[in-house]
């Protein structure tokens, strides 16, 4: 089977693929994301069990099952100098997954696994949902099919302690800044607290980080 490019996202590891002369009968999965745009709700918790599917060594049509173990975690890229949103899941993933889908227990689309931790078992990350459905929207309407990011070259985390009723405080702590860009030429420093991004506020540091990498390039906010 023949596939042409459409476009890719070297952020999040993934690429838009249409298929020349397609079989018939090729039913699509649904992603469990609305309709891709920052802060949509993917329907995916911590403990949710999920299974993945894929081609481990060579060997196809391989199923595994786990649990996802944490959503929202940040990890840099090496090349680019950002860092991404992904599921952490326990099911096992091995070289020859990567690529594949994981699926909630209603046949849905969650994330595609992307990486996995070298020195642990039961430790892989997943692209989640909402960034699959966003850029696949961003890849197919771009004229190059390149996905643009915001970026302000900050680093952030939750503010530490409690509010007055016991939950974790609003907002993102920023604990570091890159010199000379964006975030730094604006005046941000470490140690600032961001309560909101255009005047809608911001709940914890996974709200923040959508709302710059899904922001227009080169547009500026407040």
């Amino acid at each position: 089977m023949r596939a042409e490019l459409v476009g890719e996202d070297a952020a999040a590891d993934l690429a838009l693929l249409r298929l020349i002369d397609p079989p018939r009968g090729l039913t699509a999965l649904s992603i469990a994301a609305g309709v891709g745009d920052a802060g949509s709700d993917e329907w995916v918790e911590a403990g949710d069990w999920i299974v993945t599917v894929g081609n481990p060594f060579g060997l196809p049509r391989t199923v595994t099952a786990g649990v996802v173990s944490f959503v929202g975690r940040h990890l840099p890229h090496s090349d680019l100098g950002v860092s991404s949103d992904f599921l952490q899941i326990s099911a096992p993933v091995n070289p020859g997954s990567s690529g594949c889908p994981v699926l909630d227990v209603r046949g849905r689309v969650v994330g595609v696994t992307t990486q996995i931790a070298k020195a642990a078992q039961g430790i892989s990350f997943a692209v989640p949902a909402r960034t699959v459905a966003w850029a696949l929207r961003a890849m197919d309407t771009e004229r190059d099919g390149r996905v643009r990011r915001g970026y302000l070259g900050i680093v952030f985390a939750p503010r530490p302690g409690l509010d007055a009723a016991g939950r974790p405080q609003s907002g993102a702590l920023i604990v570091g800044v890159a010199e000379g860009e964006p975030a730094h030429r604006a005046g941000l420093r470490p140690g600032d607290v961001v309560l909101g991004v255009d005047g809608r506020p911001v709940g914890d540091p996974r709200e923040l980080h959508e709302r710059i990498v899904c922001g227009d390039p080169g547009s500026t906010i407040a």
